[in-house]
């Protein structure tokens, strides 16, 4: 798809919209934990392997915005559909700068025998 900005296209932008709001509502609903802020990205395997075990890496755009944020600290992911409880997991969020290019997506540590966080989840 060359030369269209997947950010900025109307069709998929909306589809996103409705998935996220449809995972939002489910693993509300499923959990009964309260979800405020949250988002969906997609997850993509640590390039450089510089991410330690349970960190991952977010760095997203708003809606809208140009300024891309990042977040630190301990967040909840997991993988959709989500399933079961064990599914979601605690990781920590860390800023690395090697990882600056990767926006819009969740960067996820990779260990040395090549299985990402993302394979501890069902989805």
């Amino acid at each position: 798809a060359a030369g269209v900005n997947l950010c900025t296209e109307p069709f998929w932008v909306s589809l996103l919209r409705v998935a996220y709001k449809r995972a939002v509502r489910s693993i509300r609903s499923k959990t009964h934990l309260p979800v405020q802020d949250g988002c969906m990205l997609m997850g993509v395997p640590d390039p450089v392997a510089i991410l330690g075990v349970n960190e991952i890496s977010i760095r997203f755009t708003r809606r809208h915005s140009e300024t891309v944020e990042v977040i630190t600290g301990p967040v909840l992911i997991y993988r959709n559909p989500c399933l079961y409880p064990g599914d979601l997991r605690v990781v920590n969020a860390v800023d690395r700068p090697e990882l600056d290019y990767l926006i819009n997506v969740v960067v996820l540590s990779v260990d040395k025998s090549g299985h990402s966080l993302a394979s501890e989840c069902s989805g």
